[in-house]
């Protein structure tokens, strides 16, 4: 980052202790001012108690074994949640896992993805657009072309 701004307040949610070591250093390079949480209980309240967020990144929080017909349900729930906040339905959803449910994300409310695993000119490419204000929320649920197969 060439200068000290902050160009946004992103909410990191991530249960994974190696991700988040490697992704909340990146994020703060890039101009973030950081509100991490580590479980869904602990995103849904920050969205719950904040009024502003300017970009929110959801990884993986749902074990393997609790996917529900391959479907993250925690993950659906919580963007349903910031969508239904005023204050939050032009706030990009940018979806960061491995698991491919990326259809029900999009159709839920998500506006981009980032596939793990991941390198940090990945991430950047995906999330700075959104901080430096050259991109904005999707306006429609379903599903872009360029979706992952």
């Amino acid at each position: 980052m060439k200068d000290d701004a902050i160009k946004g307040r992103v909410l990191y949610v991530e249960s994974s202790d190696l991700i988040q070591s490697w992704v909340r250093p990146l994020l703060n390079r890039l101009g973030c001012l950081l509100e991490p949480a580590r479980t869904i209980d602990a995103a849904r309240a920050i969205v719950e108690n904040e009024d502003h967020l300017d970009l929110v990144v959801i990884g993986d929080l749902t074990r393997p074994t609790d996917l529900v017909a391959g479907v993250p349900l925690a993950e659906l729930s919580l963007i349903n949640s910031i969508r239904e906040r005023k204050c939050y339905r032009e706030t990009p959803v940018i979806i960061f896992t491995n698991v491919d449910w990326l259809d029900d994300a999009y159709r839920a409310g998500a506006d981009g993805e980032i596939a793990k695993p991941a390198g940090a000119d990945d991430l950047e490419k995906v999330i700075k657009p959104y901080l430096d204000g050259k991109k904005k929320r999707r306006r429609h649920a379903a599903a872009p072309s360029s979706s992952r197969p």
